[in-house]
């Protein structure tokens, strides 16, 4: 998994997509997934331009650790036929309600909260969304008492 530098940032995205095809491209033969975290990095940029830049120019690029909130940007990233891995709890509900079943989540929490996240996923996928809502205010309730 590929992440942008964090001591020494890039500050455009022609920097940062030098570096990770680089890096990227010296990783034949294993899966590359690039980590998309912009609170921790500090950078913003077009993370559906650089996911295409990354397509092209790194063969073996599959997909991105998606740990940020921006639904818009998380919908734009679907459409890009790439496999995503959600980062934070709180984006679960929504990537159920966009990608069903498919939705994958790589997050700390997933290792004692499974059973909680899965079950947000079942419901959405069996359209109890009402329920799956609760849920999901539960789960974010009990993060930004206990983590965030």
């Amino acid at each position: 998994m590929l992440s942008a530098p964090m001591f020494y940032p890039y500050t455009n995205t022609s920097g940062l997509e030098e570096y990770l095809v680089e890096a990227g491209s010296s990783c034949k033969g294993k899966a590359v997934l690039y980590y998309h975290f912009p609170s921790l990095t500090n950078l913003t940029y077009d993370i559906v331009g650089l996911v295409r830049t990354m397509k092209r120019k790194i063969k073996n690029f599959v997909g991105i650790k998606y740990t940020a909130c921006d639904k818009d940007e998380y919908k734009r990233l679907i459409g890009e036929r790439i496999k995503i891995f959600l980062g934070f709890p709180n984006m679960i509900m929504h990537g159920a309600q966009t990608q069903g079943i498919d939705v994958s989540m790589i997050t700390g929490p997933t290792n004692f909260l499974n059973t909680v996240m899965m079950a947000i996923v079942s419901l959405v996928v069996e359209g109890d969304v009402r329920k799956a809502t609760k849920i999901q205010n539960d789960l974010d309730a009990f993060m930004k008492r206990n983590c965030c």
